[in-house]
C-alpha cells in the first residue's frame, strides 16, 4: 500500500527520492572523513540526518505525504481489525472443539 501511494503521486516520489539522496550524499561524504561546517561548527552525521528531515518537512507536505499517509494507516487498521477477528475466530473454533 505503501509503494503504491508513492507511485500513484510523482511529486511524493521526487520528494522521497530527493530526501533519500541527501541521505546517501551525507553518508558518503562522512566515509570520506568530509565534515559539514555550518556557522563556523563541525555538525555530526545525525544532526546533519536531521537537518535533512527538517528541510524535507514542507516538501513532504506540499507533495500531499500526509494524505498518502492516513491512507496507508487507514487501510493497515482494517487489515489489522480483521486478521485480529479471523484469528479470534478460529480460537473460538479450537475452544469448541475441544
Amino acid at each position: 500500500m505503501l509503494f503504491f501511494s508513492r507511485i500513484t503521486s510523482p511529486l511524493l516520489l521526487l520528494a522521497v527520492a530527493a530526501s533519500a539522496g541527501a541521505g546517501y550524499f551525507l553518508t558518503v561524504q562522512n566515509r570520506k572523513g568530509s565534515k559539514v561546517v555550518l556557522l563556523g561548527r563541525e555538525l555530526p552525521l545525525g544532526q546533519q540526518y536531521g537537518l535533512v528531515a527538517l528541510c524535507s518537512l514542507p516538501v513532504f507536505y506540499w507533495a500531499g505525504a500526509g494524505a498518502a499517509l492516513f491512507w496507508v494507516l487507514g487501510k493497515e487498521k482494517n487489515v489489522f481489525i480483521m486478521s485480529s477477528y479471523f484469528q479470534a475466530h478460529l480460537d473460538c473454533n479450537q475452544l469448541w472443539n475441544t
